[in-house]
Formats: C-alpha cells, structure tokens, sequence
C-alpha cells in the first residue's frame, strides 16, 4: 500500500495492523483498507487488492481537493 500511495503521488499517512485494529473495527478478511478524511471519518473500507487502486485513486483525489479548498489554496 505504502508503495502505491508514493507511485501515485500522494503523501497520506498509511498505517498497518498488527490485528489489534481489526478487532476494534471489525475486519473479518485480509486484505481490508480503511481510509479516513481529516476529521476521522471512515469514507471508504476497500476489501479487496484487485479493488484497491480503483476506489483510492478517486476518493484520495476528492480528499485533497476537499482539504486544498478548506485551507483557501487551489486544488491540486
């Protein structure tokens, strides 16, 4: 994941699990990905690789723009 994020240019923080999140969040299969805005908000559970790029690429691009315009600057 973290290499996939840096192929495509984005700089958000990826985390990994050491089972412990999964419980709290109730991922029952592996791969499963949550991605959360700047607020925490859970905005995408993504539980398949072949899906993954498919479903960040947008969402994280609609993030950035999100957060550019709250901060006044122009979106990427």
């Amino acid at each position: 994941l973290e290499s996939l994020s840096r192929r495509l240019g984005f700089q958000h923080p990826v985390a990994t699990d050491d089972g412990s999140m999964a419980t709290a969040y109730g991922v029952e299969g592996t791969p499963t990905y949550l991605v959360y805005d700047d607020t925490l908000t859970l905005r995408s559970r993504v539980a398949s690789a072949e899906e993954l790029e498919s479903v960040l690429v947008p969402l994280l691009e609609q993030l950035t723009r999100s957060t550019a315009f709250a901060d006044g600057a122009s979106a990427p």
